[in-house]
This record gives structure tokens, C-alpha cells and sequence, in this order.
């Protein structure tokens, strides 16, 4: 696997995402703008785990249109010389929805379309019997279509934290506290209701242009952390402007009981969601 990176697009607790064209094209090639560019993930040797279990992950689910799409992976070497572990993923052109989002307020049309794509996503996740474990903004791409009534297509990103549905193990917090269930913060709880919460922070943030815990900023994360362990469904605040259909929507991912949280499939057969116009 050999790859010529142009330049950083991000880096974490597991390494960094490089913009990169294949070495092997531009060796063929006039020009390199002819080349096309994917996002490469690298990691050192030593935090190679978390890659390697993506990778798992994305060919376990295989080709699907609201999944990131996986090329190839292999070992390579950092700019040192050092053995690095590679994942080549198709790049998002549109960046994250966190940045597509900007703090704005989506109406509710456009916010339904959305929230179906990522509903798509997750129940193709939860049949392949995973569950994604750190759903968020952060971790869904946006890649633009050119197309006038369906402006972009949603994908979800980063199964670095993924687990096997009814996979027992550590029981601590796998994903970002913000949007975590409060059976994940309380009891490390992490399945497919878990999941489902985090899309309702995540349809929560596109109706309010906030997230559901941003009056929290800078209490601290221990009263966060309190205050999602011990939620209870009747401190849900909605705007006045939101329709019966989008409340309720939320309400049924929302519900502090994981057992009663609606399933994606489910949830796809929601008014708010058969409503946003899009072809399935």
C-alpha cells in the first residue's frame, strides 16, 4: 500500500487523517488533480488495535450507501520513518455534519431527510449486529450530491469504539459523554438503545441548533455526568415552533428506559421520519 498524503485533516486519541492520493496514480498521471483523494487514517504501531478493529467493523457491514465506504489498509511508515497502520476511507468532501450543522437551526423537512439517512445507517449497523457505541456529530460525513432534493447524503464514520451487540466486557464509558445514554453513564450499558439516544441528541441539536446539554457548559463533567445518570423524560425541554410529530419522535428515542426506546426500524416508520420527502 503506498500513498502520498497532501495534508492533515484531523487527528485524535487514535492518530491522525491525512488527505492522500494514491502513489502509484500520480506516478501515471499529468497531472494530480486527476488523481482522486481519500481520507487515510494512520496510527502507531503500538495504537494500531482501534484501527484494526474498525477495519473489522467496515467489512462486516459491507457496501452500503449511508455507511463510510472502506478502500484498503496496510502498513506503512510516518514522515520519521516509523511503522504506521493505515485505513484508506472515501473522503468526505462536505466535512463533519458538526461543521455542515454550524450552530444553525434546521427546519423540520430538512432535519427529517437527515434523520432518515442516519436512521438507515444505524439499522443497517444494528442487523450486522454491531453497535456503533460513539454516535455524534463528529462522526457522521457529509458528502454533497449536486442533487436539488436531496442536497447531500449522511454517512456514519469512526467504528473505533464499536462492539458486538450483547458483548459483554469493561463497563465503562465507550463514547462521548454529551451525547452517552444514561444506562451507558450509570451502568456502562452499551447496546443498541444506546445508539438510539444518541441519534435523539443528535435530531435534538438539528431542531434547536444546541444540544441537549449545552446549558451544562462548564459545570464540569461530573455534574454532566450526574445529570444524564439521573435523567428523567419529563425534563425535556422542546421549542414552541416544534410540531406534535417531531416531539414525539424525540420522546421515543429519548426514553430513559432502554427497553422502551424505539428501534431504528421502528423509528423509521415515524411520521417525522416517512415525511421528509426523500426516495428510501
Amino acid at each position: 500500500m503506498a500513498w502520498t498524503k497532501r495534508r492533515l485533516l484531523g487527528q485524535g486519541a487514535f492518530g491522525k487523517v491525512f488527505l492522500a492520493q494514491s502513489s502509484e496514480l500520480l506516478a501515471e498521471c499529468r497531472r494530480p488533480s486527476d488523481v482522486p483523494v481519500v481520507a487515510l487514517k494512520c496510527a502507531k504501531q503500538g495504537d494500531s488495535q482501534s484501527l484494526l478493529r474498525e477495519e473489522h467493523v467496515y467489512t462486516i457491514l459491507g457496501d452500503s450507501r449511508y455507511i463510510l465506504k472502506f478502500l484498503e489498509s496496510g502498513w506503512g511508515r510516518d514522515s520519521n520513518g516509523n511503522p504506521e497502520y493505515c485505513l484508506a476511507l472515501e473522503f468526505a468532501s462536505g466535512g463533519t455534519l458538526k461543521n455542515h450543522l454550524g450552530g444553525r437551526t434546521l427546519c423540520e423537512s430538512v432535519a427529517s431527510r437527515y434523520t432518515k439517512m442516519l436512521l438507515k445507517g444505524l439499522e443497517h449497523v444494528h442487523q450486522n449486529g454491531y453497535v456503533h457505541c460513539d454516535l455524534k456529530p463528529d462522526n457522521v460525513l457529509v458528502f454533497p450530491t449536486g442533487d436539488a432534493q436531496e442536497d447531500v447524503c449522511l454517512k456514519l464514520a469512526d467504528f473505533g469504539r464499536a462492539k458486538r451487540r450483547w458483548q459483554t466486557g469493561s463497563l465503562r464509558l465507550r463514547g462521548t459523554l454529551e451525547y452517552s445514554s444514561p444506562e451507558a453513564v450509570a451502568r456502562g450499558e452499551h447496546e443498541v438503545a444506546a445508539d438510539i439516544w444518541a441519534l435523539g441528541c443528535i435530531v435534538y441539536l438539528m431542531l434547536h441548533g444546541h444540544g441537549m446539554w449545552d446549558h451544562l457548559r462548564g459545570a464540569g463533567n461530573s455534574v454532566l455526568w450526574n445529570s444524564i445518570a439521573q435523567f428523567q423524560g419529563r425534563h425535556l425541554g422542546f421549542v414552541s415552533s416544534l410540531s406534535a410529530n417531531a416531539k414525539d419522535f424525540l420522546r421515543n428515542c429519548l426514553r430513559t428506559n432502554p427497553r422502551e426506546r424505539w428501534k431504528a426500524e421502528q423509528l423509521l416508520q415515524h411520521p417525522f421520519t416517512r415525511h421528509g420527502g426523500f426516495p428510501s
